[in-house]
């Protein structure tokens, strides 16, 4: 009789048990337009029982005791807690927070600090910015984005550098630009030129313009004075702060890969109002009168033009040609195809981009190719020290355009 109780006891207790103990699964949904969220974590409160949801916001948890308290986090979102009812399946939908953060900045050898305690202005600029408009500088694509910052290119050839400019110029013989810094390291931005004679220049760009926009994390803007002190007189106009990506700036994820591809189009805006009345003065003019800008009146008759022409006894209507300059202009095009990948863990991070860019200028005959690769990597050896190291190639060629009274362009072609 003794035995027949304990068996009963025991199978009850079993069952209690049983009960007291059960699976559960659902999906977590954006309170704003029921699409699923992926990466919460579900967690039972007060347990180490816990899960993250998939792709499409479903998740399932085994062993959960009754009437328990389920709690759902992920950032960006405001926490929610969920009591367990007697069913099997729990669906949340979590709502967005917003939270206002305060701003990071980076400023002298790569040090971050919050911008409300620093003593100059500062402005940041993140990637998403930055390659909006798909631009091939990374300079150029701060136009119009911050106040007080001047950026002009010298030309509007393929390859041709930038000039960049805090709060108007301060010197007349000295260069006023800013200073660019790259991941702590101070580069050159000056124009490179190279020609026979100052007549006849080529614009082979500048090195800030070599920086492929879509392996920049931030851009952050030190005006004023005041930012000389972190970098010197050389920072006496200000300074441009570079931040590049790394495994480290993956947030939430273990992997990343990205490919982007884009195609540009770009034409004359506009051109000067040409007079088409009087022809052209000077050596060689039509009416033979030397040391004129102007010469003759257009007047249409058929006669011998110019000195090469003459040469060959050619002859043709002495007419103004309207639109001649704006035909003599091509459309100009720009190919750009970035790959990128980024690994991060508890301890290590890498990073890899390759990007090109091949650009085919207004002018004709000219053409600029541009190939990057970026390689960096962290290691954490310890929770104080931890190591780094990157390392970027730059391969730039091309036909570019000349400056200045040199020969024809058509020469170059």
């Amino acid at each position: 009789m003794k035995k027949i109780l304990l068996l009963l006891t025991m199978v009850i207790a079993g069952h209690s048990f049983a009960e007291a103990q059960k699976n559960i699964s659902g999906k977590v949904t954006d309170q704003k337009d029921g699409a699923p969220v992926s990466g919460v974590t579900v967690s039972v409160k007060g347990n180490n029982i816990a899960t993250q949801t998939n792709a499409q916001g479903d998740y399932s948890l085994t062993g959960v005791p009754n009437n328990a308290t389920i709690v759902f986090s992920i950032i960006s979102y405001k926490l929610k807690e969920s009591k367990l009812s007697s069913g099997s399946v729990l669906n949340i939908a979590i709502e967005e927070e917003s939270k206002q953060l305060s701003e990071i900045v980076i400023t002298a050898n790569s040090i971050k600090r919050e911008a409300k305690s620093l003593g100059y202005a500062t402005t940041t600029i993140n990637n998403a910015e930055l390659i909006k408009g798909k631009v091939r500088s990374v300079l150029n694509s701060l136009q119009g984005k911050v106040a007080g910052v001047q950026i002009s290119g010298s030309s509007g050839g393929v390859g041709s550098s930038t000039r960049i400019v805090f709060r108007g110029g301060t010197s007349i013989t000295g260069s006023n630009q800013a200073l660019i810094v790259v991941d702590g390291i101070p580069i050159d931005n000056s124009q490179t030129d190279a020609g026979d004679n100052l007549n006849n220049q080529v614009d082979a760009g500048n090195r800030g313009n070599d920086i492929n926009p879509e392996d920049v994390e931030s851009v952050t803007l030190l005006k004023g004075p005041a930012a000389a002190a972190l970098y010197g007189t050389r920072a006496a106009n200000g300074a441009l702060i570079i931040t590049t990506k790394s495994g480290k700036s993956l947030k939430g994820k273990k992997s990343e890969i990205i490919l982007s591809s884009s195609y540009n189009l770009e034409s004359i805006l506009r051109l000067p109002e040409y007079q088409n009345e009087y022809g052209q003065g000077g050596q060689g003019a039509p009416d033979s009168r030397e040391n004129f800008s102007w010469g003759p009146k257009f007047d249409g008759v058929t006669r011998p033009w110019g000195q090469r022409i003459l040469d060959s006894q050619r002859v043709k209507p002495y007419v103004g040609l309207r639109n001649n300059v704006k035909e003599f202009f091509d459309i100009g095009r720009a190919v750009t195809n970035n790959v990128s990948f980024a690994q991060n863990n508890d301890k290590n991070s890498f990073f890899l981009s390759l990007n090109n860019v091949d650009q085919k200028g207004i002018m004709p005959g000219t053409r600029y190719n541009r190939s990057s690769v970026k390689l960096s990597g962290t290691s954490d050896i310890t929770d104080k020290i931890y190591s780094g190291a990157s390392i970027t190639y730059f391969r730039a060629k091309g036909d570019l355009s000349v400056q200045g009274q040199g020969d024809s362009p058509y020469d170059q072609i």
